[in-house]
């Protein structure tokens, strides 16, 4: 029997580069999280609609640092690579992402998009060429957007099995990234710290 993985509504501090989903990508999500509370109840806890995300690196994340402070550790990158993540990501057309699948896991529940080439494009282009801090875990090679996580560890099986014929599907045009803090607990106040805009797309 699996366990689901409860996530405290405090985490240590976080940069990201993500994008934020639309008004009306949100409005379908929490159409999709009021049916996941109406059956889980309290053993979730809901990301809020002004943090729903897809995320596309971590620039520090919700982990132990060795050296400098985590602060420390942001502004380092910020000054030798922010500027050229900017340019990289300029020469990337704008692109729509199709979230089809919805998954229960141990740790989250997700919407996620069956096709992840242009978030992975993506991310091999900026790694390529800029490094991140030095306990920054990678990136993940899927496109995902985290609607809620676990605040009681229940059997994974059975949340599976209750929840398994609910769906979604929306599309998202995404035209620019924002390097942001504040998008996890205990905040939910996302600060955008700087836009990288896409290309035109063709």
């Amino acid at each position: 029997m699996t366990q689901t993985t409860v996530s405290p509504l405090v985490f240590s501090e976080e940069y990201n580069i993500a994008t934020l989903l639309t008004d009306t990508s949100r409005r379908q999500i929490e159409a999709l999280q009021a049916q996941f509370k109406h059956i889980l109840g309290d053993a979730i806890w809901l990301t809020p609609s002004n943090c729903l995300h897809s995320t596309l690196m971590e620039v520090i994340c919700d982990a132990e640092y060795r050296g400098l402070s985590k602060q420390e550790h942001f502004q380092h990158w910020y000054k030798n690579y922010s500027e050229q993540t900017k340019e990289i990501i300029a020469q990337f057309p704008a692109f729509s992402i199709s979230f089809t699948q919805v998954i229960v896991s141990q740790r989250a529940i997700i919407i996620k998009a069956a096709d992840s080439t242009k978030l992975n494009e993506l991310r091999a282009a900026v790694l390529a060429k800029t490094k991140l801090p030095e306990g920054t875990k990678v990136p993940p090679d899927i496109t995902h957007c985290s609607i809620a996580r676990f605040a009681q560890s229940i059997d994974l099986e059975v949340a599976q099995e209750q929840t398994k014929a609910l769906s979604i599907s929306l599309t998202e045009h995404v035209t620019a990234f924002e390097l942001m803090e504040g998008l996890a607990p205990p905040d939910f106040k996302p600060t955008i710290l700087e836009t990288y805009t896409l290309g035109q797309a063709s």
